[in-house]
């Protein structure tokens, strides 16, 4: 059946607990937005809030930005926000056509890499209107102001729980990268290249592999290009990869130094170009120079083909760390299979377990006590930002990069409450990674791919 324009679905019902929330959450919203118009400076804080009311955290929740690339296969367009599977937003200034908006949201999902990324509905916005579409049936677009957002905040209410089933993406894609990364370990192992070299190489290429998919080098795919052009053989691409690992520590304000071949960028060498300086001593040690085939290299390419921005940093870490370890279980004669990935790390349910009760929970309910007070909530701002975790056995730092996530997330939800109160002094963020340290007895855990140079 075609719904009329400007219809509405039949609500969820829902515990009228969670009703009330859902509408003051929304009434909240619109009030924080009534003169919002501007794309590019307050479209993702838009999505934030808006997630804020189905109770997400945005940073597990959606996608900013995501890259497609371009139908002629020459440049990228990038979607406003993004819940994979589910839901995807295009945000436009206020007064936009929002009909050309919905035709520029549709171009995109053929573009998709993943068929599992679909979403089912599309939002357009321009801050003031907002026009859902489902895209499973004929039905005409949910269309409705932002003024009138809590009449109509269950037709978003499939929002409810994403959280969860986004982590379960995570985590499954975190698993299939750890056994492809398990894979290229044993390949390249197999032709003679063991040991510290080995460890350094594919902590390397791990780097080389997250900075492809998250935009850090100069070309979109730049080191999945040079990978596939080396010799199927495989016999030229140690090389190849020595050049790049040492582009990217060739500081152009420096003095030149090193050979030619990195220092040259025309030719053969125009590929380096894609690779800029990347600081934090990564690839300043010397190694030696490992022997592809073309077992491992296609072992490589399989590694190129996951899209590395996909995964969880929460676990990767451990499950990376597994791998380094299987030289050392191999050795000891242990029984324990290394491809059974999912028995080898701390889920984030675990570690929640653990940091809630600790310090989590109290500051929730210290927020809480703030809300409505600008003075108290830039306080607990200023107390954020001063506090220090430390983990004395971190190994990748699994706890700490989830409580960075969280604290984060505690800074925003209480940045967003100060800048709702009408004449508050604007407060910027002040959370950092130099807030948390670990130790760890193993030289060689990986570090996560959100900071693989700290």
């Amino acid at each position: 059946m075609t719904l009329p324009d400007n219809a509405t679905r039949t609500p969820t019902p829902h515990p009228q607990e969670l009703q009330d929330q859902l509408n003051d959450r929304a009434e909240a919203f619109s009030k924080n937005f009534a003169d919002a118009s501007y794309e590019s400076g307050q479209a993702q804080n838009f999505v934030r809030e808006m997630c804020g009311v189905y109770g997400l955290n945005y940073l597990r929740s959606v996608d900013f930005e995501r890259r497609v690339t371009k139908n002629s296969g020459v440049g990228i367009n990038r979607i406003d926000g993004f819940f994979p599977g589910q839901l995807l937003v295009e945000m436009k200034s206020k007064g936009e056509d929002l009909a050309k908006a919905y035709e520029q949201a549709k171009a995109y999902i053929p573009l998709l890499k993943k068929k599992d990324d679909v979403p089912r509905y599309i939002l357009v916005s321009d801050f003031q209107n907002l026009h859902l579409y489902d895209e499973t049936g004929d039905q005409a677009p949910i269309r409705f102001k932002l003024a009138d957002f809590k009449s109509h905040v269950n037709d978003l209410d499939f929002l409810l729980g994403y959280e969860r089933i986004y982590q379960d993406r995570q985590a499954q894609a975190s698993i299939e990268a750890a056994r492809r990364l398990g894979n290229l370990h044993d390949a390249v192992k197999q032709t003679g290249y063991r040991g510290q070299d080995l460890q350094t190489l594919l902590v390397r290429l791990l780097f080389c592999l997250f900075a492809d998919d998250t935009n850090l080098f100069n070309k979109e795919d730049a080191f999945k290009l040079a990978v596939q052009s080396s010799n199927s053989a495989g016999d030229d691409l140690g090389g190849k990869l020595q050049r790049i690992f040492r582009r990217l520590d060739t500081n152009p304000n420096a003095s030149a130094k090193g050979d030619a071949s990195t220092q040259r960028t025309d030719g053969q060498y125009a590929y380096l170009l894609d690779f800029p300086y990347v600081n934090g001593a990564l690839f300043t040690k010397r190694i030696e120079d490992p022997d592809f085939d073309a077992a491992s290299r296609q072992a490589l390419l399989g590694c190129c083909d996951i899209d590395w921005s996909d995964i969880s940093p929460d676990i990767f870490g451990t499950l990376f760390q597994h791998i380094m370890h299987w030289d050392d279980e191999e050795a000891q004669g242990k029984s324990k299979k290394r491809r059974d990935f999912g028995a080898h790390y701390t889920s984030e349910r675990n570690i929640r377990r653990a940091i809630d009760p600790l310090f989590l929970e109290a500051l929730q309910a210290e927020l809480a006590l703030c809300k409505g007070d600008a003075k108290k909530l830039k306080n607990f701002v200023t107390k954020l930002a001063s506090l220090h975790f430390f983990d004395p056995a971190c190994g990748c730092g699994n706890f700490l990069v989830v409580t960075y996530r969280e604290l984060r997330w505690l800074e925003q939800q209480t940045l967003m409450e100060l800048n709702s109160i009408k004449g508050a002094q604007q407060t910027m963020p002040l959370c950092n990674v130099h807030q948390f340290h670990g130790i760890e007895i193993d030289p060689m855990p990986p570090k996560s791919p959100q900071w693989p140079c700290g």
